[in-house]
């Protein structure tokens, strides 16, 4: 008989180790001491336990100030890791500086949603007061 030694991911320093019976592949816990004196009498072997990355799901919008007062953003957000944010710009160039950092991962926007954008930029610019001494 082979018992596989799977140590249980926790916050806290380890407290338990899962231990498994090869054959039935029955799993109980087992206190970590415990464990490392099967992995140390040959009876056992330590599995660590395969963690694996979320897959990026990222969302891009561009959203629309209230009342025209300010410049349209863009809202960025990743229902895998619960990252989200908003990057602005006064020049009309927020979809070329976003950087979105989450899951491992850099993403930048996308050309559709950079062109939606764009449109609302353009819209929002050209409802401002006319002033010739503006950028």
């Amino acid at each position: 008989m082979e018992i596989i030694i799977i140590p249980v991911p926790t916050v806290e320093p380890e407290t338990q180790a899962v231990v498994q019976n090869s054959p039935t592949l029955e799993s109980f816990h087992v206190p970590p001491g415990v464990g490392r004196a099967l992995i140390a009498a040959g009876v056992a072997r330590q599995v660590m336990p395969v963690v694996t990355k979320p897959t990026p799901q990222t969302r891009w919008r561009p959203l629309r100030a209230e009342g025209g007062m300010y410049p349209p953003a863009l809202h960025h957000s990743c229902s895998s890791c619960g990252m989200n944010g908003t990057t602005e710009s006064q020049r009309g160039t927020a979809h070329i500086s976003a950087r979105f950092c989450h899951c491992g991962v850099v993403d930048t926007c996308p050309e559709d949603v950079a062109e939606l954008y764009l449109a609302l930029y353009r819209e929002w610019e050209s409802n401002l007061p006319k002033n010739k001494n503006r950028r």
